[in-house]
């Protein structure tokens, strides 16, 4: 766990220095991370005190080099304001990721075919199978 100045040379020489994983602190903007893992995966994260647990808590934004050093600091210092505004980001993304899944039920699919196969074909057996799904 070293505290250094990133800089796109420091970013781009990083290595896991032998550890399964190995963390990179920046000390420009506080809570932004570089872990570095053994098989040389660069992945941005930011680490944070959460505004509900009061426990330390981190979430990934992005990989290098799809996620430059200047948008990780920029997307960094987004996410520590979201703290500051007393809402927790990590907390944010598991409802998101719930209420995806809770659109994805059987009875949202079977809706999603009858408007697009049924509803648009204007079957005269329309009613039939919509009485055979709900039974």
């Amino acid at each position: 766990m070293a505290k250094i100045r990133l800089t796109d040379r420091a970013v781009v020489g990083a290595t896991s220095e032998g550890k399964i994983q190995n963390d990179y602190f920046d000390t420009q903007v506080t809570g932004l991370c570089l872990r570095v893992s053994k098989t040389g995966r660069k992945t941005w994260m930011v680490v944070y005190t959460s505004p509900i647990t009061r426990k330390r808590a981190r979430i990934k934004i992005g990989t290098y080099p799809e996620l430059s050093l200047a948008n990780a600091r920029n997307k960094a210092i987004a996410t520590k304001s979201k703290v500051a505004d007393n809402t927790d980001p990590q907390a944010e993304k598991r409802l998101a990721t719930q209420q995806m899944k809770a659109q994805a039920t059987v009875r949202s699919q079977v809706e999603q075919y009858f408007k697009k196969h049924v509803d648009e074909q204007r079957l005269r057996s329309a009613s039939e199978l919509r009485r055979r799904f709900d039974h």
